[in-house]
């Protein structure tokens, strides 16, 4: 059973006949909670079986009993391999957003600097002048962000 997991948590690979020889990616068919769940569920419905042949009222319940807790491992076990595949996919996808983020972060960066490149023997030029703009523009991005009025929740009481 061991192999069954560590093959699973390893992606196997094959080499295609193909002319250009790219590996193609073997993908488990069944996790070892499913194939026991399987095997505890095909045991439980022979158990059962003998137990009806045999007329042996204690075998056909503990049958029963093994036939439902195989089948139910079997289905936790097929639950666990899709939530894996699923969490694989959604690590994917924070990778590639993670890498998007970071190709932005790296061109804005670059074009703030360039800005501040532009912008600084200005401001050596005429500090007071660049004092005024500063100011000017933060007042009004102030104004525009404080004039949307008042922030005021209002809370009904539940209806009675």
């Amino acid at each position: 059973m061991r192999a069954l997991r560590a093959s699973k948590k390893q992606k196997a690979h094959r080499w295609a006949g193909t002319a250009s020889c790219r590996p193609v990616e073997v993908r488990d068919a069944m996790s070892e909670k499913e194939v026991m769940g399987g095997l505890q569920q095909g045991f439980g419905r022979a158990e059962r079986r003998a137990g009806e042949a045999l007329d042996d009222p204690g075998l056909q319940a503990r049958g029963g009993v093994n036939q439902l807790k195989g089948g139910a491992r079997k289905a936790v076990g097929k639950a666990q391999t899709k939530l894996d595949d699923f969490a694989g996919q959604v690590a994917d996808r924070v990778s590639k957003v993670g890498e998007q983020t970071r190709a932005v972060y790296d061109r804005t960066s670059k074009q703030a600097r360039e800005v501040a490149q532009r912008v600084e023997p200005l401001v050596h030029e005429r500090p007071y002048s660049s004092l005024g703009v500063a100011l000017a523009a933060g007042v009004l991005i102030g104004l525009l962000l404080n004039s949307r009025g008042p922030k005021v929740i209002y809370v009904k009481p539940p209806p009675t």
